[in-house]
């Protein structure tokens, strides 16, 4: 009915109301997660009081900070955020700790730290992991730089015999990097006492897990786990606030399974839930905890990964499709294999707000999926592509003014009889027009209105004055419309009818 010959100018549903103001909502389209420095290991466990330090008998005006030399000094330092360097060499398994581990500790001897076994031991079990099992877990590449890692875990310190009792919560960030056997050989890092945290606290989260634990009355059971839309939002928008606030950044993974709408067309939509639900369970099992899954939509599951950078958000992409695919997933139909894909992005590098990073994350999706042997696509900026994503915001914004404005009109193309040349009907064709009167080709239209969720709102308008025209030109003798595709009108006028 509205169209050059071909669908992109079908109209498809009746506009049952006047066309008014267009909200937001009717405009979006739905969405279309410290390297420490080589330093020398500093290898005198019990330091020598420091050159510039006091003597003991000396007047409290003398035990102020030192007079500034010109240069930072590090210990000072350390011990005013209350943190200490390590090195660790992991096949001696000896740890070697920074000048100030005893004051940092509140301990008399470091013997109990010195190697990662006992040091492991220390570690409370209701820390989500360890130093030790995270860097013999860890799948990342050590390119000659290291592989990064950062962690929180709490140290069990009755054992110490120290200043602290009770469970001591501490941050840790590091790099390890890979020895001859290719299997991590040292690391280096710092770990940082965390003076917010009580002692016999939990594990301490950030402001977005909060939030989704305080929304999650079942929040510990799995099929909790996978938080809605709404959650997701919120959890999105603290995410970018932390990141401002500590100048660091997250990863955002779209997963679509390419074969979902296959599976509900063979086997039900019951069978294709059991199949998305599964797929997410999968995923959160290798996700950490402080990241989160959504199933959004149909056959999209959104995560969000805290602290990552592109080459870490690759690496978890390359586990979640590996585990999702390793194995079948039982159904109550039998056995089905889900085929996924995956679009990633980093934030806030390349979007600084939740609605621009689905958007982009989309983009490197819809990328994966036009390629047969590519099944990861993380964002990389693009000249070419933000251009067409400029004029697809364009021409949207110009649509919806047209309509808001009523600039959206018809033309109408007599269909010629080939027995007797008589008119045997008219063919109504979408046009638009520019606020200076120029008509707008439908060619310009179409594909961004079906890209951005406009088409449906053209195609209630041109029914609408299609039907307009059958009641103020009665000489005409219109009888009936024919639809291009069937519509979902209810009480539809009596003389509308399928092509």
């Amino acid at each position: 009915m509205c169209g050059c010959g071909a669908r992109v100018e079908r109209i498809s549903i009746l506009l049952k109301k006047p066309l008014g103001q267009l909200t937001p909502a009717q405009r979006d389209p739905a969405p279309t997660t410290a390297r420490i420095n080589g330093a020398k290991p500093l290898a005198n466990p019990n330091p020598a009081p420091a050159q510039n330090s006091a003597p003991p008998n000396a007047p409290a005006s003398q035990t102020h900070a030192p007079a500034s030399t010109g240069l930072p000094d590090p210990r000072r330092i350390l011990n005013a955020i209350k943190a200490v360097v390590y090195e660790w060499n992991l096949p001696q398994d000896r740890i070697v700790w920074g000048a100030n581990a005893l004051e940092i500790f509140g301990v008399k001897d470091l013997s109990p730290l010195l190697s990662g076994a006992h040091f492991t031991e220390l570690t409370s079990p209701q820390s989500k992991t360890s130093r030790s099992k995270l860097i013999q877990a860890s799948e990342g590449k050590d390119n000659g730089s290291g592989v990064q890692y950062s962690l929180q875990y709490a140290l069990q310190m009755d054992q110490l015999n120290g200043e602290f009792k009770g469970l001591l919560w501490v941050e840790d960030n590091g790099r390890w990097f890979v020895g001859p056997d290719g299997r991590p050989a040292r690391a280096h890092g710092l770990v940082r006492i965390i003076p917010e945290q009580s002692v016999n606290q939990p594990l301490p989260q950030t402001k977005a897990v909060e939030r989704i634990s305080r929304d999650s009355q079942d929040y510990e059971t799995r099929e909790a786990l996978l938080v809605d839309r709404s959650q997701f939002h919120a959890h999105l928008d603290l995410m970018f606030e932390e990141a401002a606030q500590n100048q660091s950044s997250f990863g955002l993974l779209i997963i679509s399974i390419d074969n979902l709408p296959l599976i509900n067309h063979s086997f039900g939509y019951d069978v294709g839930d059991e199949v998305v639900k599964e797929a997410c369970l999968r995923i959160k099992a290798q996700m950490r905890g402080t990241d989160q899954i959504c199933h959004y939509a149909g056959n999209r599951i959104l995560l969000a990964l805290d602290a990552c950078d592109q080459d870490q958000i690759k690496i978890a992409a390359t586990r979640f499709i590996q585990t999702t695919s390793i194995d079948p997933i039982a159904t109550s139909a039998g056995a089905l294999q889900a085929s996924i894909r995956v679009g990633g992005i980093v934030a806030p590098r390349h979007a600084r707000s939740p609605h621009i990073l689905l958007q982009k994350a989309e983009e490197s999706l819809q990328e994966a999926r036009k390629q047969a042997t590519k099944r990861i696509v993380i964002y990389e900026p693009s000249l070419a592509r933000d251009d067409s994503r400029i004029r697809t915001q364009m021409m949207a914004d110009q649509i919806v003014a047209a309509l808001n404005d009523r600039r959206i009109g018809i033309a109408l193309q007599p269909i010629v009889k080939s027995a007797d040349g008589k008119t045997g009907f008219y063919e109504a064709l979408l046009r638009m027009y520019a606020e200076d009167g120029s008509t707008i080709p439908p060619a310009d239209i179409i594909p961004i209105a079906e890209k951005v969720g406009l088409i449906h709102l053209l195609d209630q308008r041109v029914l609408e004055l299609a039907l307009d025209v059958m009641v103020e030109r009665p000489e005409m003798n219109y009888q009936s419309i024919f639809l291009a595709e069937p519509l979902m009108i209810p009480n539809g006028p009596v003389g509308l009818r399928p092509l």
